[in-house]
């Protein structure tokens, strides 16, 4: 499948209702002045976006690429629905490298995550996925990752 045809399926299956009550933006290990202007850009696109899935994500593309890129979606199905109530959006500053120690922080924040209500946002992944990386976001159910030249990496290959 082409990454044309993949993004279309991704962006047409992942589905987020347009008006949230409660979203909560954490944004891990950025200064405090790209906290709030990332987590202010989110909380009001968000608020005010009409329902249309590929429009939702590649805004949520357009606020991290800032910050280096990459965006790691979960999906465990292709009609899997985030309540919009409890919406948490984890975004991790650039990965210098991509050693033990980065995948070991990378660890540290996905083991809390919970798929039915957070989408995690790495921001300058590699288009080439690690293998230690890769495993680490299978076992936490994250299946697919959008690099920052916005080609997917499906990582059950």
């Amino acid at each position: 499948m082409g990454d044309a045809k993949r993004r279309k399926l991704l962006c047409d299956s992942y589905r987020l209702e347009p008006h949230c009550s409660k979203q909560t933006i954490e944004v891990v290990g950025l200064p405090e002045a790209s906290k709030l202007r990332i987590s202010g850009e989110l909380q009001k696109y968000w608020a005010t976006l009409d329902p249309i899935p590929s429009k939702r994500l590649h805004k949520l593309i357009d606020v991290v690429k800032d910050s280096g890129g990459g965006v790691c979606v979960n999906l465990i199905d292709a009609h899997t629905i985030i309540p919009p109530s409890d919406l948490i959006a984890k975004i991790i500053p650039k990965i210098p490298d991509l050693s033990t120690t980065a995948t070991a922080e990378i660890g540290e924040i996905l083991a809390n995550y919970d798929p039915e209500t957070e989408l995690v946002v790495i921001s300058c992944l590699p288009p080439e996925l690690p293998q230690s990386i890769a495993t680490l976001l299978y076992e936490h159910t994250v299946l697919y990752v959008i690099t920052y030249q916005y080609s997917f990496v499906n990582i059950y290959n």
